[in-house]
Formats: C-alpha cells, structure tokens, sequence
C-alpha cells in the first residue's frame, strides 16, 4: 500500500459474514443475543433495506463512549486498486464444507457492504486425494493481510496430496482453482516414483507483485516443518531459474535474531518502515505499536475490560479500525470499531459480528487456530 510505504501490505476490509457454501440469512446482534446468527453473500452494494436489516445502532457502553461523530481529517489519500473501505475476514473450519474464506468490503458510514471473495477449501484429511493445509504455517501478518492480492483475485495457499504427503506452494483465484506455482517452476515430481517435495506458501509482498514460499523438510510429524530456506518470485514471471532466495532476517520475513526481542507477537498493520502496529497474544490489552528501531513496544488503547485486536490504519493515518469483545461478553461475537488516534474518546462501533452458525465452534478469536473462528480487520482503504 503507498500510504505505509511498505511492500508487505495488502489491503482488504471485511465486515460482514457468509456461512459458507449457502447464502443465509444476515443478523447483527448486541450483547444480549443468545443464538449465533449466519452471514449471507452480496453481489454488490447492499441495499438501502438490507442495510437497515444488516446494521442497527449499537448502544454506548462506559468505555466507548461516543461523545460526538468522528472529524474526517482533509488530506489526500492516494488511489488504491481494488476495493475500498474498512475490510475484515472471517474464516473458520466446517465439518460439511471444510475451511471457509469470507472477505467483504464496508462502508466506514455502515451503509453498504459488498462481498469480495468466498471460499472453501477442503482441509487435508483420510479420503481426499488434495486438501490445503490450515492454518498456514507461521503466518507472517496475525490478521493474515499478505495471504491475498490487492484486488482479491488472488489467496495464496498450499495443497498438499494426502498420499504421499507431498506440498506444493501457490495461490486460489476467485473461482476455486488452484495455480500451482511449484509445477510451474519446474519443482514438482516428474512421475510417482519421485520423491515427493515439500514447497509451502507464504504470502504475497511488493504490493502483490511477489510471491514469497519456502522449502521445508518432511518431519513426519503431522503437517509442521522446518524451514530449508525462504525463496521470491515475480508474480508475472513464475518459471524455473527465476526464483531468488530471502535472507530471514527480512523485515517481511521477520525470522532473523535481530527480532527475538519482540517474542510472541504477530504484526496487523505497518505505519512507516519502522513502526507497525501488532498483536501480544496477552488476554489483556494485547495491542501494541512496535518501533523496531528502539527495539520498544507501547500499549495504546485504553481499558482493560476489553480484548482487543487486528488494528488496522485509515488511509489518512488519522485513525484505526479493530476488533474488539468485552471480556465478560459472550465468546461468539465481536465488534468492529472505529476510533481517532487524535482523541480515543471519539469512537464509533460500527457494528457486532456472529461467529457464523455453521461453524466447527461458536468462539471468535484473533489469531488462527484449527477449531475456533477467526475474525479480524484486514486493511482499510
């Protein structure tokens, strides 16, 4: 993205959610909710009715006390491809489905919300030839904003042959294919009595320009691997010879020693080239801003009532969007806010979301697992 000047970034703003594989019905609930509510898909801009039906005003609570509506700052945002807004995933494990990818694009004013990209990709499993291995190794990005091109035709992803245990790297478009990038390179096995290789997705970088994957080992051991080496290629140039190898230590990469002061973190959105915004994986106030070159990390919002996560940046830098459940508030849902990093008293919710009623477990969390769903703030645009 060319506000953070940065190519590990990659935009996209959700904020509703499909139940996958079969549209239902769209319900936002507040706290006092009991049952989980499914998500439908929408072609395009909701309409005036749905929206009416989609949102509905969120009552103030202590902490987020709306004191008055949030000032746009005038400056000049550049243009970005693809679509525009506040852009959140959900993505959570289906018995019936297997995995299920959704990402929409909202409105900041609430009234409209527009599917992007929806997906379910059959998990690696005794009686599939091919299944995706998930969650991703390592993920570079908490809210996993590198995983998908700028304009979503795009998710990267690693198929793996149950058979043999064999992984090759690539990506999914929008209809469900999978483009083999380990083929393409001339690294998959030429026949069945090569051994197999292992080759595992990593994401996109240089505003998608690049696709980053890694060779790792076969540890039979499940489906975790050590790293071989990290290895970049041109999105528009994916042949044999072309690829070229990442030192991990790379800020993309952030393997090297140079980051073990940092721990257990995750980032979700980078300001400059040093700073970025991340996720502690602590149960309180676990969102910090990291300065790599002072090697600090701050605290920023308020409040300890509350678990919060995946801060994003708007695109004026002016104010963020993230993730947020009270700690004594039901497991199944989360809310999406809007706050001025002038003044964190001006705040706005925009909306509550449900953990989908068709997922493996009703709980909503920030960081990916096998069993829970994942829901956070990819970008804003």
């Amino acid at each position: 993205m060319d506000r953070k000047n940065l190519t590990v970034l990659l935009a996209v703003v959700c904020i509703t959610m499909t139940a996958c594989g079969k549209e239902s019905e769209v319900q936002i609930d507040d706290y006092t909710s009991d049952a989980p509510a499914g998500y439908g898909i929408s072609d395009g801009p909701a309409t005036e009715a749905a929206v009416n039906e989609f949102y509905q005003e969120e009552p103030e609570n202590e902490m987020y006390a709306e004191e008055e509506e949030i000032t746009e700052t005038e400056s000049e945002v550049p243009e970005v491809n693809g679509p525009e807004g506040i852009i959140t995933l959900v993505a959570y494990p289906n018995n019936s489905y297997g995995y299920c990818i959704n990402v929409y694009a909202v409105d900041v004013t609430g009234n409209s919300s527009q599917s992007i990209l929806s997906l379910q990709l059959p998990l690696v499993k005794a009686g599939n030839e091919y299944g995706y291995i998930i969650p991703i190794d390592n993920p570079r990005f908490g809210n996993l904003q590198d995983q998908f091109s700028p304009d979503f035709s795009k998710m990267v992803a690693t198929r793996a042959r149950v058979s043999d245990r064999s992984m090759h790297c690539g990506w999914i478009d929008q209809s469900g294919e999978f483009f083999d990038v380990t083929e393409a390179l001339g690294e998959a096995e030429a026949s069945d009595f090569d051994d197999p290789v292992h080759y595992h997705a990593i994401g996109f970088m240089d505003n998608g320009a690049t696709f980053v994957y890694e060779e790792v080992s076969d540890t039979n051991n499940g489906y975790w691997f050590d790293t071989l080496g990290y290895y970049a290629v041109s999105v528009e140039n994916i042949e044999s010879n072309t690829p070229w190898e990442l030192d991990p230590s790379s800020t993309y990469l952030h393997d090297g020693d140079s980051w073990k002061w940092l721990g257990d973190y995750r980032p979700s959105d980078w300001t400059d080239e040093t700073h970025f915004y991340a996720d502690t994986g602590s149960k309180k106030n676990p969102c910090v801003i990291v300065d790599i070159a002072a090697q600090t990390m701050s605290e920023f919002l308020p409040g300890e009532t509350r678990r919060n996560w995946g801060v994003v940046a708007s695109p004026d830098g002016q104010q963020i969007a993230f993730m947020s459940r009270s700690e004594s508030g039901p497991s199944n849902s989360a809310e999406l806010y809007v706050m001025s990093l002038d003044d964190m008293s001006h705040n706005r919710q925009l909306l509550t979301i449900n953990s989908p009623s068709d997922a493996r477990t009703m709980s909503i969390y920030g960081e990916l697992t096998d069993v829970d769903t994942l829901c956070v703030v990819l970008d804003w645009r």
